[in-house]
């Protein structure tokens, strides 16, 4: 990354976009393929005050993936701290809570974007196969 990038620029910023929208009434929506969730999202988003756009593929593609990374990245950890630094105890490892707090931050960025421009009392979600984690998700932003 650049040093003018917007991200590194602007992350206090972009943290107080996300704490605005963890104010306001967040929702995701599943169900059965072909049972109405698109249609149901449409009309969700066509509320003036409601934005629910597309598919985020939040858990195949972005958990999934996070998971993996993360698991890696603590195995990798503990080899070189066992490896190098068996002495003075080494890096701290990951945890499964990080994960949670990367994923969930990820996920409001997605939401935040997503209704970027439109002033919304509810913002949500809608990937059919949410049904399988309705807990994960209510725990992630809560």
């Amino acid at each position: 990354m650049t040093p003018e990038s917007s991200t590194t620029k602007n992350w206090g910023e972009q943290q107080e976009r996300l704490l605005r929208l963890a104010r306001c009434q967040l929702f995701f929506v599943g169900g059965a393929p072909r049972s109405g969730t698109t249609w149901l999202q449409y009309r969700l988003n066509s509320h003036p005050e409601v934005s629910c756009s597309g598919e985020g593929l939040f858990m195949k593609h972005l958990a999934e993936p996070l998971e993996a990374m993360m698991t890696a990245r603590r195995q990798t950890l503990a080899a070189k701290n066992t490896a190098v630094f068996r002495h003075g105890g080494g890096y701290r490892l990951p945890t499964p809570e990080d994960v949670e707090f990367l994923l969930g931050s990820a996920v409001m960025l997605a939401l935040e974007r997503q209704s970027a421009g439109k002033i919304c009392r509810a913002v949500g979600e809608k990937t059919p196969e949410n049904v399988f984690f309705f807990t994960r998700l209510k725990h992630l932003l809560n």
